[in-house]
């Protein structure tokens, strides 16, 4: 067979003109093929002559009439008799199509030449022919050739050329413009045009243009309002730099944005016209005109006004010391003293206070300073001195009397007369020494004065004289008869009395006066008046002597008119002067310096000329500025000939350039010469035009270029350039746009229309490549190679790819052969089975309601089981499940009433019998379908504070009835939230941490994924919106259920290659490997680089040509604003990077790794591990720098690019105190129970638990509130049981407390198991009961025995003896090498035992072949003699629980909720379930889970209320009982049966309340006669009383127990009669001697 079909390989021999040529050696049979290749096979060779016609003859091969009767042409290639059904059918021309042995379906082209279609080749277009089937006519299509558009069915198509989607698009589109075309005519070329986008203003025909924007017409003037508007900058590039400026008398102004606006009206306004002189001071600047400046007069005046000017004061005479705080600057008071008073004459006045005399004292009054009093006794005295010829003198007006009469000289008082006190003197005329001396005075031109000295009376009057100057002159008198030293200014003094002094004889001449010596007369003479000079003793100096140089001095006519800057010097040029006398003014002149030529003008600059082209020297000496132009072969000109220095040498034609005093850099646009342009504008290419000349540096000659016309590419030096077009760059988005992205190729580049589009590799196109347009492409993952294709990966199983199109990758699936129908998405069936469903299917859809079947293990079988639709739960093994439907998932009826809801019966049949129940404290009786009728104590019995809570879906509770206004609204679990007074509590319900019928569980996190609940709400829409989020870098989320898929952009890993090259990257395929590409970023162009930067290029003279790599160095984009402007490229930001382009260099980015979206950026990988994400360097050149931070209280070392390694130091926290994520809150509190957190650590969180409250029971419940009941006892809480357990390590539980014995010690976490009736050990943990442990050594080569000691971490493993045992020949270490024994040394044996995973023992080495396989690690079964053994596993098995979670094993899965763990199947995984305990109904399971809720055996109906005791043992009191009906759980109809209605049941729960009441007074009786009776024991009494209960703790025992005891005779349990019956006749005889029974004790 050829391994396909199964058929003989039995082919012609003679077939070489057969399509399917075969080789081979001819067979004696008659065939050919693999089955004739042994040279056995070759005993005789036969050749086959005959020869056949199969078209003309009749044979069962021939074709007859087949094509004959289509017409078509019969042809048999090879007429030898062994090729038949060869001939062919063959379509008659012009149609095509031949088939093989059949009739040929044949096709008619009507765009093959000679048909309709030609008409459109003629014309230059395209014709297609979509339909080629014969009766498909005139449906041929003309469509325009590129970059033309437009086609017609069966006709010529009217062309249109939009060149905006050609040049436009590369010159305005990809720089932001907007273009139009206003003639699509193909022959109107050039007239496309470029508008700016709005709102920028500006349009250029077939360039870009100038884009202007007065942003006060946009959005200036709504961002000012109000204000004035102004736009300095009105280029659209120039944005943001509007300024608002406030409306006057506002001041205030502000760049892009609207001003803050301020009015001070002490700069402008009334104030700051009132406060002049006084300190303004405006509080509120912000509002126009409210006159509330204040005026404040300034140190050391005080005084303030608002709104008008203060009233300045100071009074300086204020009466004691300065008072504190007076103004700085303030002087003190003015200090008159006790004798003189203070006057302020105004207090408007600064220094006017004065001090004033008291009477009779007169008063010299000197302001601001104490008065000098005084009183001149002559003012009453005088008459007495007049009465004598004399005048009356007192020397001191402060002391009296002390006046006197003096002589009136020349008298002279007589001097032996001391006794002229108070009267007149004694007078006398002396004659003095002038008589005999006077003639030295009078010599002198002085006068002579005697002098007496009549206070001394040895005195002689001779030699008493002295000389006085004489007027006008001055000077100290004489003495020792001397004459006087006089002295006289002649210029200054004028005076009759002084015939030689000048008297203004100089002034009046204009002139100034000088006296060289006071001491000599008649020496003064004239000086002339500056500036001229001369000098003439008595007498003025005649003008015409005066000299006067006008050219060196400052006057109103000479050069220099006073500012110190001469006129002829500020010329240049210098000032000669005529005459030098003061009658000659204003005859200098100002004249040229040489070489300078100038005609002068009196008193004014001169006119200069030269020539400096024509001069023989420059000046300094230089070269003649003609020869220093001449000899550039420049000219020389000279704009100004009075300048020096400013001659020109400009440059001779055609080149251009000029410069001053030096040679001239000569340049030449070699594109003005006729010649040079014509040879550009004479080659044109295609359609696009001519080319154009530039000159790139008109500084070098023979640089021209010629530019091909856009978007042709192509230029040539001082010659024509070869031109041609990359038609990609303008079509190549037909192909990037296709179904399937496709690459674009242009052949030949010299030619228009014959661009094709390409498929992508691995993708081939189903029929050649696209020409000028899309091509059909296909990629069947089945057959191609590449990242996501098959591969051969199905091997033996059938690959089918349903999708080809290239865009759907990994879609192709394996299929198993038939019979089984598994099949697998992108790889191969592990294990091809057969679904048991098939089969029992209708054994599900047959219960009620019907079920579905699943089979957990199509490769097993009896691994079917039926499961409840939703939203019933329940699964079903091998039949029906008990399917469980707990109604109260489903509705927030009782929620939104602050209450509980309760399914009292949750079978899936029984619906709609829900209740809401009171929340403690709230009491009331359960209500059907509604809330409850709940009552409450205290201030929450008030409707209108309970209502509060209710409404939000909380409960009430008054936690002290004897306050007031302390009521508390709390949350009801599982939302968790603190308790608000008065109002309701802020209550959430994190769906992703807490355990409800709406939360998320497990769901997101075992796939790997994060589980995000942004809306922790507890009712409502929030419930169930918690959502699904990949792990970072990957990304997709789903709300409700798990990311089926996660997609990783790859740029996120190969971003930095296109970055670094200025390019973007772009992963068109998230979902798919080595999809990523690098593409340019405009204006550059080019094709995309797969997996590799791309090849940019750049339009002719883009500066970016040059200067892209700087920028791109940068992670930036180059952009070149214009091409015929140098210098104003630019780097450009890329995103996510924001910053200002920089003209001519890399602009300064910024990148927040941490806030932004980019390839190396953070995304949610930090807040996913809830840590802190932290960028070092904002700079966006830095990337890949951000860092995770861990978040209190967890502490690590940062990482870089990655979560940290966070820790929690170990703290003390107490979950049901404290408040936390994982805290308790009030779920325990608010169901009445105690709260315990069994670690109190940080590091051990969610551990706390809810236990009953006393005389409540039930088994603690980790996370949530429990289920208390009254009727049980719990042993735990007997004083003979209490103490059992090791508190340190473990706790006491009561697995049932219905019966007794069923109480054990349980390890706390993080130890594991449990002992019953009696103490547990925990604190050593066997490490080798660990599976993972047991696996390390099972797995060795051979399989080894794992060994612990009770030091932790210490296991080992040893290797096995030939018992089979571990002993002295074992190795230490965690992997030993052991020697094998026996027949075990043969490799091919033991890989039999190890193949299997388990070990090989030969327990004979002596015997031969008596090797056995025997069950490793934790697997036990008998061993296999010879061959693997037959091993099993029970995953129940408390060995399990070891060295993991309490949550991960089964055991304790199922023990912590008093049910039973099963493995079902040994020889498997995952097949353990939890099954009910007797007395609930043990049919109940639950897959890999607990039961969710044990449901009660029915239980026998009774007909009516009775009394019956209810004993366990014989010593248990007789007490009658009431008991109560009990509602049966199950199908319908016993309900009412027990009870009429539900409130006559009520009404049995009030008669048992009321019970509980009356027998509390008994129960009292009833301790004090225990107690009595106790106290008078005697020595009858029981020994084994007295044996069991020492007397010490006798009555605490019998106290304690009497009381629960009571407690549950009183509420007894929900039992019929007969099961009491039942139970009370397998009630033992007697106690055990162990330990009493419960009933016993009390």
């Amino acid at each position: 067979g050829d391994g396909r079909n199964w058929q003989w390989n039995d082919f012609p021999h003679n077939n070489k003109a057969s399509r399917n040529p075969i080789t081979g050696f001819v067979c004696e049979w008659g065939g050919v093929g693999e089955l004739c290749m042994e040279k056995t096979d070759l005993t005789r060779v036969e050749k086959f002559v005959t020869e056949i016609d199969e078209c003309v003859e009749d044979c069962a091969t021939c074709a007859h009439d087949t094509c004959t009767a289509f017409e078509q042409e019969c042809n048999d290639p090879e007429h030898d008799g062994t090729s038949l059904s060869d001939w062919t059918c063959t379509c008659p021309f012009p149609q095509v199509g031949f088939e093989v042995a059949a009739a040929a379906d044949c096709e008619l082209d009507e765009c093959a030449p000679g048909q309709d279609g030609e008409a459109c080749t003629d014309v230059g277009q395209t014709c297609t022919d979509p339909v080629k089937k014969v009766s498909s006519t005139e449906d041929f299509v003309c469509v325009c050739p590129r970059p033309q558009v437009g086609q017609m069915t069966n006709g010529v198509a009217t062309c249109v050329l939009d060149e905006c989607q050609i040049v436009g698009r590369l010159k305005c589109t990809s720089f932001g413009f907007q273009c139009h075309d206003p003639n699509q005519a193909p022959s109107s070329e050039g007239d496309w045009e470029c508008s700016c986008a709005p709102p920028s203003e500006g349009k250029e025909v077939a360039k870009q243009p100038t884009c202007m924007l007065d942003e006060c017409e946009h959005d200036g003037n709504v961002v000012c309002g109000d204000q004035t508007c102004e736009d300095p900058d009105k280029l659209a590039s120039a944005r943001g730099d509007f300024t608002c400026t406030c409306l006057s008398p506002m001041e205030g102004t502000d760049t892009g944005k609207a001003a803050v606006c301020t009015q001070d009206e002490c700069k402008v306004g009334k104030g700051a016209e009132l406060c002049q002189g006084q300190t303004c001071t405006d509080a509120d600047t912000s509002t126009p005109v409210k006159e509330d400046f204040l005026c404040e007069c300034i140190a050391p005046f005080t005084g303030k006004a608002t709104g008008v000017a203060a009233t300045c004061q100071i009074d300086e005479c204020r009466a004691g010391p300065d008072p504190a705080g007076a103004p700085a600057g303030t002087p003190p008071p003015l200090d008159c003293g006790a004798d003189q008073k203070c006057i302020e004459p105004s207090k408007a006045k600064l220094n006017d206070a004065e001090c004033h005399c008291h009477p009779p004292a007169e008063a010299k009054v000197v302001m601001a300073r104490v008065a000098d009093c005084s009183w001149d006794e002559c003012s009453t005295h005088t008459q007495t001195c007049l009465s004598a010829n004399q005048h009356c003198h007192d020397p001191d007006h402060n002391n009296a009397p002390d006046w006197v009469c003096q002589c009136i000289p020349p008298q002279v008082s007589v001097p032996v007369d001391t006794d002229g006190q108070q009267r007149p003197a004694q007078c006398q005329d002396p004659d003095g020494d002038c008589k005999e001396h006077g003639h030295i005075c009078h010599n002198a031109g002085q006068v002579c004065d005697a002098l007496v000295d009549l206070t001394d009376p040895h005195t002689p009057f001779d030699d008493l004289f002295e000389c006085k100057c004489t007027s006008p002159s001055y000077g100290a008198k004489g003495s020792n008869a001397a004459a006087a030293l006089c002295e006289l200014d002649e210029c200054e003094t004028v005076s009759d009395d002084c015939p030689s002094c000048e008297n203004d004889v100089c002034a009046a001449a204009g002139q100034t006066c000088a006296d060289p010596s006071t001491s000599v007369q008649g020496d003064w003479t004239c000086v002339c008046a500056a500036p001229s000079a001369g000098s003439k003793a008595g007498a003025p100096v005649p003008l015409g002597e005066c000299a006067l140089n006008e050219c060196e001095a400052q006057c109103p006519t000479c050069a220099d008119k006073g500012a110190g800057t001469p006129l002829c010097a500020t010329a240049g040029q210098m000032c000669v002067e005529g005459a030098t006398t003061a009658d000659a003014t204003g005859d200098w002149q100002c004249q040229c310096a040489a070489p300078l030529e100038f005609r002068a003008t009196t008193a004014a600059l001169a006119t200069c000329s030269l020539d400096e082209c024509t001069e023989a020297a420059a000046a300094g000496g230089g070269d003649a500025a003609g020869k220093v132009c001449a000899d550039a072969g420049q000219v020389c000109h000279d704009p100004a000939p009075g300048t020096l220095g400013d001659y020109e040498c400009s440059c001779a034609a055609p080149r251009v350039g000029s410069a001053v005093a030096a040679a001239a850099e000569c340049t030449l646009n070699e594109c003005s010469v006729p010649s040079n342009r014509k040879t550009c504008t004479d080659a044109t290419f295609l359609a696009y035009g001519a080319q154009e000349c530039r000159d790139p540096s008109e500084a070098t000659d023979g640089d021209w270029v010629c530019v091909c016309p856009a978007p042709a590419a192509g230029n040539a030096t001082a010659g024509a350039a070869s031109c041609e077009v990359d038609e990609c760059l303008m079509h190549g988005e037909v192909c990037e746009r296709a179904a399937t992205p496709q690459r674009c190729a242009d052949p030949d580049r010299a030619a228009l229309g014959d661009w094709v589009c390409g498929c992508v590799a691995p993708a081939e196109a189903e029929v050649g490549s696209g020409a000028q347009r899309a091509a059909a492409c296909m990629l069947d993952e089945c057959t191609a190679e590449c990242a996501t294709c098959a591969n051969g990966a199905c091997g033996g199983q059938t690959c089918a790819d349903v999708d080809r199109a290239p865009t759907s990758r990994n879609d192709w699936t394996c299929t198993c052969l038939p019979p089984s129908t598994d099949s697998a998405p992108g790889r191969a069936v592990e294990v091809c089975t057969v679904d048991e469903c098939i089969a029992h299917a209708a054994t599900c859809e047959a219960a009620t309601p019907p079920q579905t079947c699943e089979d957990n293990d199509p490769a097993a079988s009896g691994t079917w089981e039926c499961v409840c639709a939703k939203p019933a739960a329940g699964r079903g093994q091998r039949g029906a499940a008990a399917c469980v439907r707990n109604e109260c998932a489903e509705t927030e009826a009782c929620a939104r009433a602050g209450q509980r809801c309760k399914d009292r019966n949750e079978a899936a049949t029984s619906l709609n019998d829900w209740e809401c129940r009171c929340v403690a404290p709230a009491i009331g009786a359960p209500a059907l379908l509604a809330p409850a009728a709940c009552s409450m104590d205290g201030e929450c019995a008030d409707a209108a504070n309970s209502a509060v809570c209710t409404a939000a879906g909380q409960r009430c509770e008054d936690p002290d009835i004897e306050s007031d206004g302390d009521w508390l609204c709390r949350c009801i679990a599982p939302a968790r939230g603190t308790s608000a007074q008065g109002a309701p509590a802020a209550c959430t319900l994190d769906e992703c941490s807490t355990a409800c019928p709406s939360c998320a569980g497990t769901t997101c996190t075992r796939q790997g994924q994060q589980c995000v609940d942004e809306d922790q709400g507890y009712r409502g829409a929030a419930l169930g919106d918690w959502e699904c989020r990949c792990a970072a870098p990957k990304t997709g989320s789903k709300v409700g259920m798990a990311v089926p898929a996660c997609g990783l952009n790859e740029c996120s890993v190969h971003g930095a290659v296109c970055a670094g090259n200025g390019q973007d990257c772009i992963d068109a395929d998230t979902f798919a490997d080595g999809t990523w590409q690098c593409e340019c970023r405009a204006p550059a162009m080019g094709a995309p680089g797969n997996q590799r930067p791309a090849a940019c290029v750049f339009d002719f003279g883009d500066e970016c040509a040059t200067h892209s790599a700087t920028c791109a160095a940068a992670g930036q984009r180059c952009v070149d604003p214009s091409t015929s402007v140098n210098g104003d490229w630019a780097c450009h930001c890329s995103a996510p990077a924001v910053g200002a382009p920089r003209t001519g260099g890399v602009a300064a980015c910024v990148l927040d790794e941490c806030d932004e979206k980019c390839d190396t950026c953070a995304g949610e990988m930090c807040t996913a591990a809830g840590q802190e994400c932290v960028d070092a360097a904002t700079d966006a050149a830095v990337r890949g720098d951000w860092a995770c931070r861990c978040v209190a209280p967890a502490t690590g070392e940062p990482s870089t690019g990655a979560p940290a390694a966070c820790a929690v130091v170990s703290e003390e926290l107490d979950e049901c105190a404290g408040m936390c994520g994982t805290c308790a809150g009030d779920a325990c509190s608010a169901a009445g129970q105690e709260c315990v957190d069994v670690r109190p650590s940080t590091q051990s969180t969610g551990d706390w638990e809810c236990r009953c409250r006393l005389p409540l029971a039930g088994p603690p419940r980790r996370g949530g509130a429990t289920k208390c009941e009254v009727p049980e006892v719990d042993e735990c809480q007997l004083a003979a049981v209490r103490d059992v357990c090791d508190t340190r390590t473990s706790s006491c539980y009561d697995t049932d407390l219905a019966v007794d014995d069923t109480w054990e010690c349980r390890c706390n976490e993080p130890g594991i198991g449990y002992e019953e009736l009696g103490p547990v050990s925990c604190a050593v943990l066997n490490e080798c009961d660990d599976a993972a442990n047991v696996a390390v050594c099972a797995t060795g080569h051979p399989p080894q025995q794992c060994v612990d000691d009770p030091e932790p971490d210490t296991w080992e493993c040893h290797c096995y003896l030939e018992s089979g045992e571990g002993g002295a020949w074992h190795v230490m270490g965690r992997y030993p090498h052991c020697p094998l024994f026996g027949d075990c040394n043969d490799d091919t044996v033991s890989s039999v035992c190890e193949g299997a995973g388990q070990r090989c023992h030969d327990p004979d080495v002596s015997t031969d072949g008596d090797w056995q396989c025997v069950c490793a690690g934790q697997e036990a079964g008998p061993a296999g003699e010879q061959g693997p053994a037959v091993c099993s596993f029970d995953e129940c098995a408390a060995a399990q629980c070891v060295g993991g979670a309490r949550s991960s094993c089964p055991h304790m899965v199922c023990h912590d909720e008093n049910q039973a763990c099963e493995d079902v199947d040994g020889q498997k995984r995952n097949t353990w379930q939890c099954r009910c305990k007797a007395p609930h109904d043990t049919t109940r399971t639950a897959q890999r889970a607990p039961v969710v809720q044990c449901i009660d055996r029915p239980h026998p109906v009774s007909p009516a209320p009775t009394w019956a005791p209810k004993t366990r043992s014989p010593a248990a009191p007789a007490t009658p009982v009431p008991t109560l009906p009990v509602p049966v759980q199950g199908a319908g109809g016993a309900d009412e049966e027990e009870c009429s209605t539900w409130l006559a049941c009520y009404w049995w729960v009030l008669l048992v309340l009321l019970l509980l009441l009356c027998c509390s007074c008994a129960l009292a009786a009833a301790l004090l006669l225990v107690r009595r009776r106790a106290a008078g024991k005697t020595a009858n009494d029981s020994e084994d009383w007295q044996n069991t209960f020492a007397a010490g703790k006798e009555n605490e025992t019998s106290n304690e127990d009497t009381m629960r005891e009571a407690s549950k005779s009183l509420l007894a349990e929900e039992m019929s009669p007969a099961e009491k019956g039942s139970e009370e006749a397998a009630a033992p005889a007697a106690p055990k001697k162990s330990k009493k029974s419960k009933r016993e004790e009390v």
